[in-house]
């Protein structure tokens, strides 16, 4: 694991370096955990919130249910508080993740080298995905219903609202 986490720190590094990321923090979500690295200490705050640990652990259904969907955000929302001594205020939270980058072309948002995710279109999106748990059908564009996906939804979402992130920037480069 220690090998990993000096990777992603070298992509990190990487990434803030040619994309001028002055006072950013980069995120990474894994499969058990999160990455946030901050360009100004070089420092990884690490949080045990990842897409298949929330989707194994809370989403006993397909779709996950209102109340899977309320155990995961409660779960995130206790991992999130531990963290913010150690966060601090993010200015800018950044990634490159191909899923966060489909996920922004779902809400709206028109591809690009750099693009910027508000919050209020991210809301919408996990609205849509709410109806779908509450048992409205998935319209066409909403072909993803896997837990896995409720998972990464949520937790971005749950990360923006809760760090006050008002967009998140994406950046196109090699993946991590």
């Amino acid at each position: 694991m220690e090998q990993l986490t000096d990777a992603l720190m070298a992509q990190f590094a990487k990434l803030a370096q040619q994309h001028a990321l002055d006072n950013a923090t980069v995120l990474h979500i894994d499969t058990v955990q999160s990455y946030f690295y901050q360009t100004t200490t070089s420092q990884c705050v690490t949080l045990p919130v990842g897409y298949q640990l929330i989707a194994s652990r809370f989403f006993q259904h397909t779709p996950p249910t209102p109340d899977d969907v309320e155990h995961g955000i409660n779960y995130i929302e206790d991992q999130i508080e531990r963290a913010i001594p150690t966060l601090g205020s993010i200015h800018q939270l950044v990634t490159q993740q191909d899923f966060l980058i489909q996920l922004a072309q779902l809400a709206g948002v028109n591809p690009a080298a750099h693009m910027q995710l508000p919050r209020p279109q991210l809301e919408r999106i996990f609205g849509y995905y709410a109806e779908i748990s509450q048992g409205r059908p998935p319209l066409a564009s909403e072909s993803d219903i896997s837990r896995e996906f409720y998972a990464k939804l949520l937790i971005i979402r749950e990360y923006m609202h809760h760090l006050k992130v008002l967009n998140l920037t994406l950046v196109s480069m090699e993946p991590l």
